[in-house]
């Protein structure tokens, strides 16, 4: 590895390990203070999606294998370390499809996580992930699931949740999109200014 491509990834590997430190238990008192400096390496990482999108998928690697490490050195009653460990999956999901990586790997590497899950951080992960997948990647979890359920694992419970999960985030693209028609059709009948036409119903009748 170069000495630019080193410095380049050290920082944030750096702060994982600085952040994650083993060997260290982090009361309930202080697990608000640790939260803190984790999401800041969680929202450090997911700056650089956009630009290093390959980059940003090994750092969440590194960093959701580092929180599996820490799991049981942190007093977790609060539940808010397992659902920021959600999002890192999440982040990993919109790096790897920004970099162009093969959603079918992607998929059974998400699957292996949701298998092989100790400390309860992929319990409803499908749920999630239904709103970051684009469309290849949510084919290519469903069809994991399918292959997986076909080689004898009962995978009945995952799918049902995705198919829900997905329907649920579809209905309200719709919904949302019924309501910006609505509203541009009353702008256009009442010739409200734009302003008007983000308002209420309401509004919209006294415009009228």
């Amino acid at each position: 590895m170069s000495p630019v491509k080193r410095k380049q990834i050290n920082p944030i590997e750096k702060a994982i390990e600085a952040t994650l430190p083993p060997g260290r238990f982090t009361s309930y008192n202080a697990a608000w203070s640790f939260l803190e400096d984790v999401q800041g390496v969680a929202d450090d990482i997911g700056k650089i999606i956009r630009k290093e999108p390959a980059r940003a998928a090994r750092l969440y690697e590194i960093f959701i294998a580092a929180c599996h490490e820490k799991a049981d050195e942190i007093d977790d009653s609060s539940g808010n370390f397992g659902m920021l460990v959600e999002e890192l999956f999440q982040g990993w999901i919109k790096a790897r499809q920004g970099a162009n990586f093969d959603p079918d790997e992607t998929a059974i590497s998400l699957i292996s996580w949701m298998e092989d899950d100790p400390y309860g951080f992929c319990h409803d992960l499908e749920r999630g992930v239904v709103k970051v997948f684009d469309k290849k990647g949510a084919a290519a979890f469903y069809r994991t699931i399918q292959s997986v359920r076909e080689n004898g694992m009962d995978m009945t419970g995952w799918v049902e949740y995705f198919v829900e999960g997905l329907t649920t985030h579809l209905v309200g693209v719709r919904d949302r999109g019924e309501q910006a028609i609505r509203r541009d059709l009353r702008v256009k009948a009442h010739r409200l200014s734009g302003r008007q036409g983000k308002a209420s119903p309401t509004s919209w009748n006294m415009a009228a």
